[in-house]
């Protein structure tokens, strides 16, 4: 699998001078399972050859740009999905948005959609980073990265990002909703602060959400990051995150997230409802003590109901006065997320 850990890693080949080794027989920087001599334990542990790309049985600078051609190219079905958690060790990298915490799409233009998602990391606390790569992920049913303004600062040497174009306007070009951004030195000089302001983010005038209350959460989270510093040792990262309250969306109650986003999944709480059909109540079970507010929605989005919970595995909610048909019930935790599910009100 090729991705920017390759191009970090890479960097760190290039700013210890050119190694070299026994050329392959074809030499070539194709994507294909090429037969080549060993040469010397590299960096982590793996040969120095598989920073050959092209096969000259020389490390130059122009495997890099020729290594970037291939990212994307893979030889195993499952990917890689590591989402870099909150932790406050090791470098700190950061996703900031300087604009408003909650955003009303009712009232929200162009100009007020429009935004930079800043990116800066603090290697100040003695890990300064020569190379760092991550994958920046976000629901593409709520924003999408317009391609303008890319990189207008960055203390690094080489950068780059890797994305697949899905459509243009006579303005911009509009891009899916993981791009995979790389940077590294290539003269063994670490850099201990940096910031990098990323392509414009739209949020999109037809943001959608499956949450009844017509509001959702947007967050862009890091994933599969990977730093090094000059000396070819991995440095350790965590993230911060910054969040964007979005009211007033879509309602789409059979819309699915387009971020694989598993570490939240397993943040929600989990909802079982009995008995379903209801005639006279509901029951609720958590599988753990939850505090916030369960409310009920008709099944286009009208709000019927709103009961408290306060530390609790169990809540009963009345259901006897709704009309019969299909209902949803969604809980808002008081952390903010948001778990939903379906009920049956029956006939007597």
């Amino acid at each position: 699998f090729v991705s920017g850990k390759d191009i970090v890693i890479l960097g760190n080949y290039l700013s210890d001078g050119d190694d070299t080794g026994p050329a392959r027989a074809l030499k070539s920087s194709n994507w294909f399972p090429y037969s080549a001599q060993d040469w010397n334990e590299g960096l982590f542990g793996a040969d120095a050859k598989n920073a050959d790309t092209d096969g000259d049985g020389v490390i130059e600078s122009l495997d890099i740009t020729k290594a970037e051609r291939n990212i994307g190219e893979s030889r195993i079905s499952t990917l890689p999905s590591e989402l870099l958690q909150e932790e406050s060790v090791g470098a700190i990298l950061r996703n900031r948005h300087p604009m408003a915490d909650s955003i009303d799409l009712n009232n929200a233009g162009l100009f007020i959609r429009l935004f930079n998602s800043e990116v800066s990391f603090d290697g100040t606390g003695g890990f300064p980073l020569h190379g760092l790569t991550y994958e920046l992920r976000y629901d593409t049913n709520l924003v999408t990265r317009v391609d303008n303004n890319f990189f207008s600062s960055s203390a690094f040497e080489f950068n780059g990002v890797s994305s697949d174009l899905i459509r243009e306007t006579d303005d911009y070009f509009f891009f899916d909703g993981r791009p995979q951004y790389y940077h590294t030195n290539l003269s063994g000089i670490d850099v201990v602060q940096d910031t990098f302001l990323l392509e414009r983010f739209i949020i999109r005038e037809d943001a959608k959400t499956n949450n009844p209350d017509q509001r959702d959460t947007l967050v862009m989270k890091f994933y599969n990051a990977f730093a090094t510093n000059a000396e070819g040792e991995e440095v350790p990262l965590s993230a911060e995150y910054d969040t964007i309250i979005l009211t007033n969306l879509i309602f789409d109650p059979d819309l699915t997230s387009s971020v694989e986003e598993d570490e939240r999944d397993v943040a929600k709480p989990s909802l079982t409802l009995r008995p379903n059909p209801a005639n006279n109540f509901v029951d609720i079970f958590f599988d753990s003590p939850q505090t916030g507010e369960i409310t009920i929605y008709t099944i286009d989005g009208q709000r019927l109901a709103v009961h408290r919970v306060n530390n609790k595995d169990y809540r009963r909610i009345p259901v006897d006065e709704l009309s019969v048909g299909l209902y949803i019930l969604s809980m808002r935790s008081s952390d903010g997320t948001v778990s939903t599910d379906r009920f049956v009100k029956g006939v007597y």
